[in-house]
């Protein structure tokens, strides 16, 4: 279950974040290459099922195709993480 903390009023929302910014960065890129993983099998299955030959679905994997997909999906949130990142820690 999740909670929602408000931010105390006058003070700006990244200033009051609890949260690690580098782990959610570490986080994301595991869950992209589990992403990636996924899209492989399921392009696998079309592949067999459609007399694809699996050098076209390792070419367009190897093209870039689904990590820029993926890339563009996490921008913003990995831009906001970098912020957080670059930010010196407030006392508790």
């Amino acid at each position: 279950m999740m909670t929602v903390q408000w931010p105390p009023p006058g003070h700006a929302r990244s200033k009051v974040s609890r949260r690690d910014p580098f782990a959610a960065l570490e986080a994301i890129e595991r869950d992209k290459i589990e992403a990636t993983c996924a899209i492989k099998l399921l392009l696998d299955g079309l592949a067999k099922k459609h007399n694809i030959s699996p050098d076209a679905i390792d070419s367009a994997l190897g093209a870039g195709y689904v990590a820029d997909l993926l890339d563009d999906v996490f921008l913003e949130i990995e831009e906001e993480l970098g912020r957080e990142c670059d930010e010196p820690p407030t006392p508790s």
